[in-house]
């Protein structure tokens, strides 16, 4: 079971890394990062910034679940 949830996390980070690569292109130069109450643009960040933090994140969120804490027994 741990092998397919491996499994299925790294498929989902490739997918996430190639979206980013198609997207590339297309997107702003800037992207907006932070909006206010009212929907209006706070702060903004540098394209490949605002791109690669979603891969990195999952990557990140992948080492933790593969190399997590195994069995932990909450029961006292």
């Amino acid at each position: 079971m741990k092998v397919i949830k491996n499994n299925m996390l790294f498929i989902i980070m490739i997918l996430i890394v190639l979206i980013s690569i198609t997207v590339y292109g297309i997107l702003p130069i800037c992207l907006p990062v932070h909006f206010t109450l009212t929907g209006t643009v706070a702060s903004t960040a540098p394209k490949l910034e605002g791109i690669s933090f979603m891969p990195v994140m999952e990557l990140i969120l992948w080492l933790i679940s593969s190399f997590g804490i195994k069995d932990i027994n909450l029961k006292k």
